[in-house]
């Protein structure tokens, strides 16, 4: 669906609650859109006094943000790494990143960059739609 961002961690055990050190993020280009990442410890229920940390992306005029993490930052990595993945776009549509285009699913996959929880990443593109 144009405008979806869809955050994918790394398939773990049976169990695993850790907040991901990576994420592919999925985001399919042709409507503006906002997604909040919610993550909590995963073993308490300290999240409902408040103890959780929200990270926002947004996709707006062709322009996908990851912004700093908000709330409590102690629970996911000081560092995470994304890889995002731009469905559905033609070969053409990155201004300010490097990546590989794959013409058989029409994405441009970005190379892989680590953020702060604190840093912010804007990445702008041409959206031209593909088949």
């Amino acid at each position: 669906k144009s405008g979806a961002i869809v955050p994918l961690a790394p398939i773990t055990g049976w169990g695993g609650v850790e907040n991901p050190e990576m994420l592919d993020v999925y985001v399919f280009p042709g409507a503006d859109n906002s997604f909040e990442l919610y993550e909590d410890d995963g073993l308490t229920t300290d999240y409902q006094q408040g103890v959780f940390c929200v990270t926002k992306f947004t996709l707006q005029d062709g322009i996908f943000t990851i912004h700093p993490a908000t709330g409590s930052v102690n629970l996911i990595p000081a560092t995470r790494t994304y890889r995002i993945h731009l469905r559905g776009v033609d070969e053409n549509t990155i201004q300010n990143a490097s990546g590989e285009y794959n013409p058989q699913t029409y994405t441009y996959s970005i190379k892989p960059f680590i953020l702060s929880s604190n840093q912010a990443c804007s990445i702008n593109f041409n959206f031209k739609e593909s088949k």
